[in-house]
């Protein structure tokens, strides 16, 4: 008879084991990254641009983001102090790239990934030389997080031209 009981409680202990690595597993799946919808409008005070010009950050954002992509629309400076507009669409598998070539012949390579703890956006481009699409001009890593309540979003973007003069910007943008 001991040796019956001895055999149900490791069945019980088994199961309840295997029953917590199932929860535990399906809980860290369901782990919801920030959804970055919204349109986004600079919020200069906030922001920290260093002695860098302000034409390096989009001065407002429009973006859409399902489950597979995230469509972004950057209302941004052009060389001629003039508002442009640029359309990136990210996928949102870590794995993907999104290539876009602009009206002056520029490539722009996009990657991009999740942080570990699924909370914050990183990506990854590089950007070629106006005219000169497969030389590039600098490399940029950014790194995208929403405020506990939603209407921030904070970006930390590090820019790494071909001429060694890099530079670090912290912008904010305020949920419209």
């Amino acid at each position: 008879m001991n040796k019956i009981n001895k055999n149900s409680g490791r069945a019980i202990k088994t199961t309840f084991f295997v029953t917590a690595v199932v929860i535990f597993c399906t809980a860290a799946q369901m782990i919801t990254k920030p959804d970055f919808t919204g349109k986004w409008v600079i919020n200069l005070p906030k922001s920290d641009f260093a002695s860098s010009p302000l034409y390096v950050a989009p001065k407002q954002l429009e973006i859409t983001q399902t489950p597979n992509y995230l469509v972004m629309k950057q209302t941004v400076l052009d060389n001629f102090g003039q508002d442009s507009i640029m359309r990136v669409k990210l996928w949102l598998d870590g794995k993907s790239s999104s290539e876009m070539l602009t009206g002056d012949q520029r490539t722009r390579l996009y990657r991009m990934s999740w942080s570990d703890d699924g909370q914050a956006m990183k990506v990854d481009y590089s950007s070629s030389y106006s005219n000169d699409p497969h030389r590039e001009e600098y490399h940029t890593t950014e790194e995208w997080k929403l405020t506990p309540d939603g209407k921030e979003l904070l970006l930390d973007k590090n820019v790494q031209p071909d001429n060694g003069s890099a530079y670090e910007v912290k912008v904010a943008y305020d949920k419209k």
